[in-house]
């Protein structure tokens, strides 16, 4: 269930392809993966209708696999820095559009999943 999620994203960036909105999702991710990550996380409406969602799957894989906390904490800060940086080159009507409204708040809970 996890790799055929993956497969869409990767297939993707495989081939350069804008994956920020998740367009590339060829079909529907099962609700026991969105729950399982929802519950692990406490990070609720994880629909894989953004690329945060992806991040936070990728970020409970490496959990999962024992990648050292330090390893993942560099690409939730990476992605956060990201979207700041992208805040402040479009305007907000095209932000809100790309990234959640609740990304900041998720990105806490985020933080707090890798470090327990």
């Amino acid at each position: 269930m996890i790799v055929f999620t993956l497969k869409d994203i990767r297939n993707s960036i495989a081939h350069n392809n804008v994956i920020f909105d998740a367009r590339f999702k060829s079909g529907d991710v099962k609700r026991s993966l969105s729950r399982c990550l929802e519950m692990s996380t406490s990070i609720q409406n994880i629909t894989f209708g953004n690329i945060f969602d992806y991040i936070i799957l990728v970020v409970y894989i490496l959990k999962c696999l024992r990648v050292s906390k330090s390893e993942i904490n560099k690409l939730v800060s990476s992605f956060e820095e990201m979207t700041e940086q992208l805040r402040r080159s479009v305007p907000v009507q095209i932000y809100s559009r790309i990234i959640p409204t609740n990304t900041r708040r998720d990105l806490v809970k985020l933080s707090i999943f890798v470090r327990s």
